[in-house]
């Protein structure tokens, strides 16, 4: 690109595509979805949705979904072999994120590119992501708990309440709401 060229003005070529998707790990399973007018969303799998955790049948609810229905991945697999990282990283990340790394591999030889050698510095790829977290959510939900119990503290409501009644209401909260994790949680349980 010239440098006095405006960048509205610059082509762009795409020139290769991945995806993994609801009902579809690749863009020829994609495309076969939308040609056979296939449905991707089901009843979520208890592996997702643990339903005596995050279900009542009852809208509004809080902390609680109302609907045991949604789009998954078939397979929440991170292959190593498709996309080279050194294992300390592989690890120590979120398998989400793996996935997404090697969706983009996926798209870069999509356009016959090898995606640790690409040839051209104008070179990027373009990701919409929206998978969530493998902890399903109680990892996320925990790292909220302290600074949820520090509001307590700033509540007008409990101005007349003693600071001493105030830090035990807001460990019993933090106390009740780390019993109702699972275990597996990880996360600092301090105020």
């Amino acid at each position: 690109m010239n440098r006095n060229e405006s960048p509205a003005k610059t082509p762009v070529a795409i020139i290769g595509m991945a995806c993994r998707l609801p009902g579809a790990d690749t863009l020829d399973e994609y495309w076969d979805l939308i040609v056979n007018g296939r449905y991707a969303i089901d009843a979520l799998p208890d592996e997702v949705l643990d339903q005596t955790q995050y279900y009542d049948a009852r809208p509004g609810v809080t902390g609680k979904v109302s609907s045991r229905i949604g789009g998954t991945l078939k397979s929440r697999s991170f292959h190593a072999d498709k996309c080279r990282l050194p294992a300390e990283l592989t690890n120590s990340v979120d398998v989400t994120h793996l996935i997404m790394t090697e969706v983009a591999a996926d798209a870069c030889r999509h356009a016959n590119a090898d995606p640790f050698h690409l040839r051209y510095a104008n070179t990027g790829v373009y990701i919409g992501h929206d998978q969530g977290s493998t902890a399903r959510g109680h990892r996320a939900f925990a790292s909220c708990i302290p600074e949820v119990a520090s509001i307590l503290h700033e509540l007008r409501s409990l101005g007349s309440v003693s600071e001493s009644l105030r830090v035990r209401l807001a460990q019993q909260f933090s106390e009740d709401l780390w019993s109702s994790l699972p275990v597996d949680t990880l996360g600092p349980r301090d105020l």
